[in-house]
């Protein structure tokens, strides 16, 4: 039997160490967010919509494959590089210790499927919320087509990766020499997974860009409200080093000297860490109900108005939009004149205002609503 030493890998693979942190602190970060979210909407007294439960499932999915990744630590799974065997037979111990490996990383291919498609819709259906002017525009249809690949695809993969083999599941987590001559080959449809799973993230974060850059609002607010949008670039990168990691492990393993087990969790690992992101991206927003600081509750509040008077749904609600306010009395001395003070003025944007000296006045022949 013939072991031969892998040359010391040029590309940079994970330790158990980060493995494990993973494992722990991604899915601990993406709970209490969560948990931000849904505290958010009941204070506001919103009811939640479907971007919040899937999001919900999502972070279930990443909290599993945490657990997979800390049972396969504890395990040791990770531990055993790739032995070039020559012969037919097989040491029983080495089949052993990569079957526990293959069972650990295709429970986390499972979950990282469910998650992707998750988290991928949530953010679509987020976008829609908060950025959809009216039905049947560009954004509602591009949106739409975005969250029927996400559902599609998340489908799709998921029947790939338990039946690529047919009913033979188990080839999943079986030594390549075992499953000889029985022409499964899976290394296709994970090819196609992690390329489509690029060009939808591109497709995904993309889709807000132009419709944030519609609102009437200043440069500095406009580029502030995209880079909240574009930490989910981010998770690109590492979808962008999975691919790459990918196909120098599938086409030039030897020439490069990378082990293909010890790249396996490097693989995992990335998919953990874009699922993660994108998830905590997802929750951002709900953070500005946290910050105490007198300037960004202005910001907000800005923010929020800017969003309203160019006739998009606000993206932020105040503390102050759930009071209740008196009804707004005419002034005293104006009766006749049909004038309010500023702060009774229901803004519409078919009402025509004239700002003289600190006061509003409708015009006389539009009827107040």
């Amino acid at each position: 039997m013939d072991h031969r030493r892998w040359l010391e890998s040029s590309i940079r693979l994970v330790t158990e160490k980060e493995v494990l942190s993973a494992g722990i602190v991604l899915p601990l970060v993406c709970i209490a967010l969560a948990g931000v979210r849904f505290s958010v909407r009941r204070h506001q007294e919103s009811p939640l919509a479907v971007d919040d439960w899937l999001i919900a499932i999502g972070v279930v999915m990443i909290a599993g494959m945490g657990i997979c990744f800390i049972i396969g630590v504890k395990l040791g799974a990770w531990d055993h590089p790739t032995t070039n065997l020559s012969g037919t037979r097989i040491p029983k111990p080495y089949v052993e210790d990569l079957g526990s490996q293959g069972e650990i990383e295709f429970a986390i291919e499972i979950l990282t499927c469910l998650a992707h498609g998750c988290v991928k819709t949530s953010i679509v259906f987020f976008s829609r919320r908060i950025f959809l002017r009216r039905k049947g525009s560009s954004f509602d249809w591009a949106s739409w087509i975005l969250i029927i690949l996400s559902a599609a695809w998340a489908i799709t993969f998921l029947g790939l990766v338990i039946f690529d083999c047919g009913k033979n599941v188990s080839f999943h987590w079986a030594p390549i020499q075992s499953i000889d001559g029985s022409h499964c080959d899976i290394s296709k449809s994970q090819e196609a997974l992690i390329i489509s799973d690029f060009i939808l993230d591109i497709s995904i974060i993309i889709l807000p860009i132009p419709s944030v850059w519609c609102l009437n609002m200043s440069w500095g607010k406009k580029l502030a409200v995209t880079g909240m949008f574009l930490v989910g670039l981010l998770s690109l990168v590492a979808s962008t080093s999975q691919l790459v990691i990918y196909f120098l492990v599938s086409y030039h393993a030897h020439e490069y000297g990378i082990d293909i087990n010890d790249t396996a969790i490097t693989i995992l690992w990335l998919s953990m860490l874009e699922n993660s992101l994108a998830a905590i991206a997802s929750c951002l927003p709900s953070l500005n109900l946290l910050a105490k600081g007198t300037r960004f509750r202005n910001f907000s509040y800005r923010l929020s108005s800017g969003v309203s008077h160019s006739g998009w749904l606000p993206l932020w609600k105040t503390n102050s939009a759930n009071r209740k306010r008196p009804q707004p009395q005419p002034c005293a001395d104006d009766l006749g004149n049909s004038s309010y003070p500023i702060e009774s003025i229901n803004f519409r944007d078919r009402r025509q205002i004239q700002i003289v000296n600190q006061q509003v006045f409708l015009r006389k022949d539009e009827p107040v609503v």
